[in-house]
């Protein structure tokens, strides 16, 4: 049995769920930095394929497929993290990193048939993924506030 955030979502919200998190995308385009822009590129396309995973009934219906699928989605996820935090120089994109490996950990025990209820991979996967939205959300907001505005006081009572 496996699940993952964007099945969780969609059966709360259908794509409404998808949808919300667009907002967050194009902030990231428009005012992030490249760890930033990567990272959202990243999210988006695990969001859109976790929610494709998630549409795909017939898929769902031969588990170990289903399973298999979302395992690998969540492996390339991790992998494309994990080079992204190696070449960034700030530290959030560890955090996000760590999630998604607590999630493909999660997904792994889940597809082998480990986890025999659905709500205790409910709690196992969207946690985590959870966490790394609201990490990407804060280092967004940080990176924001550690440039240099137009107009603001510098050093010895000098205007811009």
């Amino acid at each position: 049995m496996t699940l993952s955030l964007w099945q969780a979502l969609y059966a709360l919200c259908g794509y409404w769920g998808l949808l919300a998190l667009t907002p967050l995308y194009l902030f990231a385009l428009l005012r992030g930095d490249a760890t930033a822009k990567a990272l959202a590129h990243v999210l988006a396309i695990g969001a859109l394929l976790g929610t494709f995973l998630a549409t795909e009934t017939a898929m769902q219906a031969t588990s170990l497929r289903f399973g298999n699928c979302q395992l690998s989605l969540n492996m390339l996820l991790l992998t494309a993290q994990i080079v992204l935090t190696l070449r960034s120089r700030w530290l959030y994109p560890i955090a996000i990193a760590a999630m998604q490996l607590l999630i493909a950990l999660a997904d792994a025990v889940g597809a082998a048939g480990l986890v025999g209820h659905p709500g205790t991979m409910f709690w196992l996967i969207v946690p985590p993924g959870m966490i790394q939205l609201a990490v990407f959300t804060h280092g967004l907001i940080a990176h924001r506030n550690r440039l240099p505005r137009k107009g603001k006081m510098r050093e010895f009572g000098q205007t811009a």
